[in-house]
């Protein structure tokens, strides 16, 4: 049976998994929109496209991510919604929360709420 338990992690930890997708998608969108520029322009964006989505959608799941991260950046985390993350070893595999992540890792936030499962 598997078990967990709440823990702190520091942001380096949980992208230690995937840290170059979050960057390339997520902290990027955020870094041109914190600066005005083209989301048009984003990998993220781009991606999307390429993969068969609607401008339309990708413009709708963009907004949603920057209202996200507005309301973190006002009102801080909700631990109601932790992160989920596999502990290997010594080593983390985030399971969801990549978008939070992202936020954080922007907002300069050091750690986050995680569940981690053993």
């Amino acid at each position: 049976m598997d078990q967990f338990f709440r823990a702190k992690l520091s942001v380096d930890q949980i992208m230690f998994y995937r840290r170059k997708f979050v960057e390339k998608n997520y902290v990027q969108l955020l870094n041109l929109y914190l600066n005005g520029g083209d989301l048009k322009q984003s990998f993220y964006w781009k991606r999307k496209i390429s993969q068969g989505y609607s401008e339309q959608w990708i413009k709708q799941s963009i907004d949603e991510f920057i209202k996200l991260f507005e309301l973190i950046k006002h009102n801080g985390f909700d631990e109601r919604y932790s992160l989920v993350v596999i502990r290997k070893g010594h080593k983390f595999i985030r399971q969801d929360g990549a978008h939070r992540v992202a936020i954080a890792h922007v907002l300069n936030i050091d750690e986050l709420d995680c569940f981690v499962l053993n």
